[in-house]
């Protein structure tokens, strides 16, 4: 095998017994130096031959080594709340596609971006999407021009390795269901065919009149929150209240609330629910985020 690069002997656990680096140990300076002159001779996206003069370095970390810690025109500092409005507006009309998505935030790296999503963001999208106005989507007036991914239909054998991959992984890793479903689906796509269509919990079938205005006087409260509205409806889905919303009730909403009596809202008393700002109800509509 190859030698170890000079000085790998004095960090521990940081050298296979073949001499080679171990992929998860720390950079080191001369390390930083070496890639940082690699790149100023061939450039970016040259990653693989740059890798090939780093022994033990894969074309990945010398990627993301690179954009996150050493490329100087790479922000460092905190995110703003700006930045984060713009993740979160972008990442629901483009999903995980972290360099399209990075055109929008100056000085920010795609590995950042990302981590910043999955770490800080993820977790309270919803009720920030609830909470934006059409200006928050504004700079994105324009990402018709950027070619989306095919959507083809699910084929029955994806269908049935998507149930497995669940039954394995569990609701919720959707991200890792995707990357196991290795057929170009993200996260997303994976969570909304599952709960829209595969979850055996969920409840087929005509729509109540119970269920219509128990969605119709929760969207009043919680705008388009519908992760949020479907806990009050056993047995359906996000997907397919949102469905329910925009095709059915979106257009009656107006006339039902006006029918309905302070009993029609007892369902909701004690869901400790926060009130969103003014405005969310019609981006909720407006964009059927949520």
């Amino acid at each position: 095998g190859q030698q170890a690069a000079p000085g790998d002997e004095h960090h521990h656990g940081g050298v296979k017994q073949s001499g080679m680096r171990d992929f998860t140990s720390a950079w080191t300076p001369a390390e930083d130096n070496k890639l940082v002159k690699l790149v100023q001779e061939m450039g970016q996206g040259k990653w693989t031959s740059i890798c090939k003069n780093l022994p033990g370095r894969t074309v990945m970390q010398c990627r993301q080594r690179f954009l996150n810690k050493l490329d100087p025109s790479t922000r460092k500092g905190d995110w703003t709340e700006e930045e984060d409005k713009r993740i979160v507006a972008a990442q629901s009309r483009l999903g995980n596609r972290w360099p399209d998505i990075n055109k929008y935030l100056e000085g920010r790296s795609d590995f950042s971006t990302q981590r910043r999503w999955l770490s800080v963001l993820q977790p309270k999208s919803s009720r920030m999407l609830a909470d934006m106005s059409e200006n928050d989507f504004y700079f994105l007036k324009n990402v018709a021009q950027i070619p989306r991914r095919e959507r083809s239909p699910w084929s029955a054998e994806e269908d049935s390795r998507l149930m497995r991959l669940v039954e394995q992984f569990g609701q919720g890793k959707w991200t890792l269901v995707a990357k196991n479903l290795d057929t170009n689906r993200t996260g997303l796509q994976c969570r909304q065919r599952y709960l829209g269509k595969l979850d055996p919990t969920i409840k087929e079938g005509p729509w109540t009149e119970e269920e219509d205005k128990r969605i119709v006087a929760a969207q009043s409260k919680l705008g388009g929150r519908f992760a949020e509205i479907a806990k009050f409806l056993e047995g359906r889905s996000e997907t397919l209240v949102n469905h329910r919303w925009h095709k059915v009730l979106r257009s009656k909403a107006e006339q039902m609330l006006s029918d309905m009596e302070p009993h029609d809202f007892d369902f909701l008393v004690g869901a400790k629910i926060k009130e969103p700002r003014r405005g969310s109800q019609i981006v909720g509509q407006q964009f059927g985020v949520g």
